[in-house]
């Protein structure tokens, strides 16, 4: 029998009634404050907590963290709006489109946009326009720390980080050409700013989930999203049923909208959702190395096959170390050369720590994954 612990229950129970605009049953005597809101904080739910428990009358040293995870996610909303107005001029004066994603459209579906912590501006763009972007960020001044590695690119400046997409992510999708073309699901908002529509970006919550689900693992935060979605967004339901089954997500839908009733919407726990939520209360916000490990090693299929990947990285994973195969792929026997060297001369730590990953693999945890990704709807 599957079972969650008190402090991710009562979290669960606290985010639920601020989602509800209601206040949260009172703590039991197994809830400690300490590590549930550092769970909290991890989960970057503290703040959507704290609108669930502040009118309880609970102690000042129990309250005063969420308090404080609540005035840093408005600040951070604040500072999120005004960098993107400041952004979103700039593009706007050079005749560049641009669409917001995830969170930044997502927390208008909360009670409180603030609920829903800003930590970066994920925004996607046209890729013919990816030289023009760049050159306007650093004008604002943007550092970048990743250009052209990937479909990614990565900019910081004053705390904020900006995520430029030139595509949707598609990891897993049965239908790899879906998102082929990203800007045919976005409706003009004003000017040159777009936004997704609330069908499509349902479907992109959930895909973008899922390829953290597969890889690493994901938090519990997107089944707030998901939840919201489902109560809120007034979806036209023959529609994203239609479009999540060309992309290959049915199953993947179906299960998160169960799990995601069953651990934020009142529904009943059933061993399925219980051991999904369990999953996604230890992988944090952003996955864990070891489940991690336990994807490379079920996507290899043999213990040979994961020793080969951890060796010989993906083509993707080499783009983000050496950028110059994005322009020049037939240098990855090179790269990968170089790579060896500086792991055995100049980086030993990181050598030491590709020896690890291989003298842990775990086939028995890659096989708990694959019994959580069946639950969870994941063919791959």
């Amino acid at each position: 029998m599957i079972s969650i612990s008190e402090n991710t229950d009562y979290l669960l129970k606290a985010v639920s009634a601020a989602l509800e605009e209601r206040d949260a049953p009172l703590p039991g005597p197994g809830v400690d404050f300490k590590s549930l809101y550092e769970f909290a904080d991890e989960q970057r739910l503290a703040a959507a907590a704290y609108h669930g428990l502040y009118r309880l009358g609970l102690d000042y040293k129990d309250m005063e963290p969420f308090k404080k995870a609540h005035r840093q996610s408005v600040v951070q909303s604040l500072m999120a709006d005004r960098e993107f107005a400041r952004i979103s001029r700039a593009f706007e004066e050079r005749g560049l489109d641009h669409c917001p994603l995830k969170g930044f459209w997502t927390r208008e579906l909360y009670p409180d946009r603030t609920m829903r912590k800003m930590s970066d501006i994920d925004i996607l763009i046209r890729r013919e326009d990816t030289e023009a972007f760049h050159a306007v960020l650093l004008e604002l001044g943007y550092e970048c720390t990743r250009y052209l590695a990937n479909d990614e690119d990565v900019y910081e400046c004053k705390g904020m980080t900006v995520e430029i997409h030139r595509k949707l992510d598609d990891h897993g999708l049965e239908n790899a050409e879906y998102y082929a073309d990203p800007w045919r699901f976005a409706e003009r908002v004003s000017g040159r700013l777009f936004k997704l529509r609330r069908e499509d970006a349902y479907l992109f919550t959930l895909a973008h989930t899922m390829k953290h689900f597969m890889y690493s693992g994901i938090g519990l935060r997107p089944l707030a999203d998901i939840l919201l979605f489902m109560r809120k967004a007034d979806l036209n339901r023959a529609y994203v049923e239609a479009e999540a089954k060309k992309m290959g997500i049915s199953d993947f839908m179906h299960a998160m909208e169960r799990t995601a009733l069953a651990a934020f919407g009142g529904a009943e726990r059933d061993e399925a959702s219980l051991e999904i939520i369990s999953f996604m209360a230890s992988s944090g916000i952003k996955g864990t190395k070891e489940n991690f490990s336990a994807a490379t090693y079920l996507r290899s299929r043999s213990k040979l096959g994961y020793y080969l990947r951890v060796v010989f990285p993906d083509m993707e994973t080499m783009k983000v170390r050496d950028p110059i195969l994005v322009k020049a792929p037939v240098l990855l026997p090179f790269m990968y050369v170089r790579r060896w060297f500086q792991l055995l001369f100049t980086n030993r730590e990181s050598m030491h720590k590709g020896l690890d990953q291989i003298k842990h693999a775990n086939p028995e945890e890659a096989e708990r994954l694959r019994r959580i990704h069946k639950l969870a709807g994941i063919k791959k």
